[in-house]
């Protein structure tokens, strides 16, 4: 969907309004928004069925986040003129950020029905069902945009994040490389295009596009965990703690960097720092699956098996696929572990332990189920 600070392009109505309400749509631009309401409302105290007058009352309660308000100015707009398109497509955008979608999506067919040229509404849509993961009429929606405007970049964009959730690189690739065409500014097409590099095995390519993003948003914590995946997976772990440390310190509330940093510490053989970093990510998310999955293995590896069986379970719990992973990981490791270890697993998985599994290339620290 559009970024947060998104909203329809706001018009000014000062040709067919009076002088008040064009002083009023120009405070409105310079954000003086209880001048701004001072000037409507002398508009209103003449003429209160005033439709333009209305829907800048609206747009000023949207402006202050007070959207019970502003879907009740929009609606009086409408009960005076129910063919202002305008009306209709900003009260569509304040149900979608109530996320009220069904109502949203009757207000923007409405848009279109009025004015079907109305490029704003089909963006509205587009990420509205990108939202509900509708992928098709998502993507109908903005190849309707760039049919209004083919050098729409934002519309290229969310093509390519389809065929990306889609698992459509190469298409996905293209759809990027055209918004950056059209518009090379944009920070997220960028990070994008290096996710499809990433998820392609091209990092050299990966880390060139997220570094150029870095360029611009040093902080931003998706770019430098990015990197520090990137560093990770070339065996680069002196850098990829250092990214995914400067991860934390920018985001110490949010769990993934803590599970990626004891990934670091996986990886360096370290299982005492893994397993503090594991259980931080815990405290921050009980339910993540992946973190008991992680812990549990980590506990297994140092010989703690009682509280590891635990982890494991929890996991499994949370997240069924986790049972074949168990399967899985016993497999690759039967031959190597003791017979604590093998009690450990039949503990575990509460079976005999003959099954037969058939992943024999199986790796376990590349296994990565859904959360």
């Amino acid at each position: 969907m559009p970024g947060a600070d998104w909203v329809p392009q706001l018009k000014s109505y000062g040709c067919g309004a009076t002088a008040v309400l064009r002083t009023a749509y120009v405070l409105f631009e310079q954000k003086r928004y209880d001048e701004c309401t001072v000037e409507v409302k002398k508009v209103l105290a003449v003429d209160p069925d005033l439709s333009t007058a209305l829907l800048m009352l609206g747009n000023i309660h949207l402006a202050l986040g007070q959207h019970d308000d502003a879907v009740t100015a929009y609606r009086a707009a409408l009960k005076s003129n129910d063919r202002f398109s305008d009306a209709h497509l900003m009260l569509g955008w304040v149900y979608t950020v109530q996320q009220r979608y069904t109502e949203a999506v009757w207000e923007l067919d409405m848009v279109l029905k009025l004015n079907s040229s109305e490029i704003d509404a089909y963006l509205m849509l587009g990420g509205i069902f990108f939202k509900n993961k509708e992928y098709k009429r998502s993507m109908k929606a903005y190849q309707a945009a760039q049919q209004i405007d083919p050098e729409m970049a934002f519309a290229h964009f969310m093509e390519g994040k389809i065929y990306l959730e889609q698992g459509q690189f190469s298409r996905a690739e293209a759809k990027f490389q055209e918004a950056l065409h059209f518009d090379p500014s944009l920070v997220r097409v960028c990070f994008e295009l290096g996710t499809v590099y990433l998820e392609t095995g091209r990092y050299e390519a990966a880390s060139a596009c997220y570094k150029q993003v870095s360029n611009r948003s040093s902080k931003n914590i998706a770019i430098i965990s990015g990197l520090g995946g990137i560093h990770l997976r070339n065996k680069e772990y002196d850098k990829a703690k250092i990214c995914f440390e400067e991860a934390v310190r920018l985001a110490p509330r949010t769990a993934l960097p803590h599970l990626m940093l004891g990934d670091v510490y996986v990886a360096q053989k370290n299982y005492k720092e893994a397993e503090a970093e594991y259980q931080e990510a815990l405290v921050l998310n009980p339910s993540l699956a992946l973190a008991h999955w992680k812990l549990g293995i980590v506990l297994y590896e140092q010989g703690d098996y009682p509280p590891a069986v635990g982890e494991l379970q929890a996991a499994m719990e949370i997240n069924p696929k986790f049972q074949k992973v168990a399967n899985e990981y016993r497999e690759a490791t039967r031959n190597s572990g003791s017979q604590a270890a093998s009690e450990f697993w039949k503990e575990l998985l509460d079976d005999p332990g003959d099954e037969t599994v058939h992943h024999k290339n199986f790796i376990p620290s590349s296994t990565r189920p859904d959360r």
